[in-house]
């Protein structure tokens, strides 16, 4: 998106060349949103080619120095055992030199953090001497076996700015306790002024003590303003295609991007963040609001939460025209409203604040500046649908505020949890479920920073819950609730580096996924679909995936079978995927199973019709009789049966 590429490719080929013989740790440094993730993604193929083994360390998964070293270890170790005999033999001297601090409270540090807290006691003093003693002999058995490596281990620390201020002094302790290791290459990506804030203590500055620890580091220039700006108009470009929308006063709109958008925006990550909140907003009130006014509240919304949450209480100060006559009282209290606002800004704001009245809410110009808007633009503002107008604005209050802001606050407590499946699974389902759909799209404002650990734990978690979304009215062209989880899920398998990575992730998602139709979203989603474009998994992958769903859809009992939502689909697509050899699926003679099947049943290309699939079931089953017992059960399902199977006027 930014170019930068190039760029990364020749710092992971330059890192590489660098004398690693006594470890070397190599730090991006860069704002936050300034793209640091994204560049040590692009790195990352020239730091793996190089490298002896590549480990992506999380910090964000372990908590305490104790825990997090011993897990440190751990990681490393597991990584290398599989990587045969040699690295294997280093992965178990790494165990065994990270035994030597479990459980123990005990690490180097410098200036005023040496020993803080530790006392004098004699016996506690043997008992770290003991321990210190230990230590020392297996460093030196682990830096022999490191120093017979041809090229470096290569440890990747990303997000260390986002940690508490503790937790950031314990990844440095860390780094610092490992740092010297023979042919130990770490890259650590954070911003300087959050790290130096945090290390530095009782006169001690955190640049200093940042300075004993890198030896190299690159800082990621800011993005131009320019660039942002380019980037925004692009985001807002890709919300619009496809979507039924007014049509974009282009005047209003670039004195818009202008004065206020681009005002607003810092970096990369604040122009992901407002292409969701875009999104969204142009699939629900695309049609009802002017475009250009729809885009700049959106920034407003985004980025000036305070001031926004404040706009409902306002809606006369900004919507009443000037008119002859007015009561003083009236228009004095809408001017202190107005100034009110723009001073709860702030003064780095106030510019942004008044640029915002002046083209969203002309009415209340008067109470800024000397100019005046008479209630014949009333008209006008309604006609052109312009947030100017109340009844415009209450409408946006109304219809998006809500929905969308508890969206976003889910999702940002749902991308806390992306590593771990259990937490988010449950952290999801507390969602109230008219919300659950929002917060889960919005998550795709974060794929520039999904990793490859989150890949198998947060799309089991995000499958899982999918299958349970509520159905609801939806735009003329909005996603559907399962396209919103797929368009996610897709996100996190790319990812992977590579087929063979995406083809066991995919493994081992199945693995977890409790429901058939989950599977089926799955294999979906993976492209194992003969009819499907996407190739995320091997040929080899999709034959092995497709068989497993077919056994195990052919072993499932009746009563698993009558809690699928998508019972029809997966029937078929498992008859599709079954090995020639076996045994025909058959679906069990159970009414329940069959009136489900009927129930899962709507139209879904390249699907059979209801009638098709039922007849293969049970032959002499009457349609009319299932019909009468659906409408009994209060579902609508099958009402509209006219066509006959594929090709049809009405295929499912």
């Amino acid at each position: 998106m930014l170019a930068r590429a190039p760029l990364a490719a020749a710092f992971g080929r330059r890192v590489m060349q660098l004398d690693c013989s006594e470890g070397l740790v190599v730090g991006v440094l860069g704002p936050w949103g300034s793209g640091k993730t994204t560049f040590v993604n692009y790195a990352r193929p020239e730091l793996r080619e190089g490298a002896t083994a590549l480990l992506d360390f999380n910090p964000w998964m372990f908590s305490g120095h104790e825990v997090l070293v011993e897990s440190f270890f751990v990681e490393l170790s597991s990584e290398l055992r599989g990587k045969g005999n040699r690295l294997g033999k280093i992965g178990d001297a790494l165990a065994d030199y990270g035994e030597s601090f479990s459980g123990l409270g005990w690490l180097p540090m410098v200036g005023p953090w040496i020993e803080r807290g530790r006392g004098a006691a004699k016996l506690l003093g043997k008992y770290l001497s003991r321990r210190r003693e230990g230590s020392a002999t297996r460093r030196q058995t682990l830096e022999a076996e490191l120093a017979q490596l041809d090229a470096p281990i290569v440890v990747v620390l990303d997000d260390i700015d986002r940690l508490s201020t503790q937790e950031i002094r314990e990844i440095f302790k860390l780094i610092r306790l490992t740092a010297s290791f023979p042919n130990v290459l770490y890259v650590v990506a954070f911003d300087r002024h959050r790290v130096e804030e945090a290390l530095g203590e009782d006169g001690v500055k955190g640049r200093d003590y940042l300075e004993k620890i890198l030896q190299v580091a690159v800082d990621l220039p800011v993005v131009p303003a320019g660039t942002l700006i380019s980037q925004a108009s692009k985001a807002v470009e890709e919300a619009i295609v496809g979507s039924r929308v007014r049509d974009l006063e282009q005047e209003v709109w670039t004195n818009l991007m202008i004065e206020v958008i681009a005002s607003l925006l810092a970096n990369m990550r604040d122009v992901r963040r407002y292409a969701t909140s875009v999104f969204l907003a142009v699939d629900s009130l695309g049609e009802e609001i002017a475009l250009a006014d729809l885009l700049a509240i959106e920034a407003v919304r985004t980025f000036m939460p305070d001031l926004y949450a404040e706009l409902p209480n306002v809606i006369e100060a900004l919507c009443t025209p000037n008119e002859r006559g007015s009561a003083r009282e009236e228009r004095d209290s809408h001017k202190a409203q107005i100034e009110k606002l723009i001073k709860a800004a702030g003064p780095e704001r106030e510019t942004v604040v008044k640029a915002m009245i002046r083209l969203l809410f002309p009415f209340g110009r008067r109470h800024i500046e000397n100019n005046h808007y008479g209630p014949d633009w009333e008209r006008t503002f309604l006609r052109e649908r312009r947030l100017a107008h109340g009844s415009v604005l209450s409408l946006y209050f109304e219809r998006v505020a809500g929905a969308d802001l508890v969206g976003n606050a889910a999702a940002e407590g749902a991308w806390a949890r992306f590593a771990d499946e259990r937490e988010l699974e449950s952290y999801l389902r507390s969602i109230p479920g008219e919300r659950r759909e929002d917060a889960i799209r919005a998550l795709e404002a974060y794929e520039e920073e999904y990793t490859p650990e989150m890949v198998v734990p947060a799309s089991t978690a995000l499958l899982n819950v999918g299958v349970d979304l509520p159905d609801r009215a939806r735009e003329f062209l909005g996603l559907d609730a399962s396209l919103v989880v797929g368009r996610v899920v897709v996100r996190l398998l790319r990812a992977l580096e590579g087929k063979p990575e995406t083809d066991v992730a995919v493994h081992r998602i199945f693995d977890g996924l409790r429901m058939l139709t989950a599977k089926y979203e799955l294999l979906r989603i993976a492209g194992v679909a003969e009819e499907s474009e996407r190739d995320l998994v091997s040929e080899e992958a999709k034959a092995a995936l497709g068989e497993r769903f077919s056994e195990d859809v052919a072993a499932a009992a009746p009563a698993d079978l009558v809690g699928e939502p998508e019972l029809a689909r997966v029937i078929y697509r498992a008859r599709l995927y079954a090995d020639s050899g076996a045994p025909p699926i058959e679906i069990p003679a159970d009414p329940d199973v069959t009136l489900t099947m009927l129930a899962s049943t709507r139209p879904r290309a390249a699907i059979p019709h209801p009638r098709q699939l039922c007849r293969a079931a049970h032959p002499g089953i009457c349609m009319v009789g299932a019909r009468r017992s659906l409408r009994q059960r209060g579902t609508t399902a099958g009402a509209d049966w006219g066509a006959e199977g594929v090709g049809g006027r009405n295929p499912v």
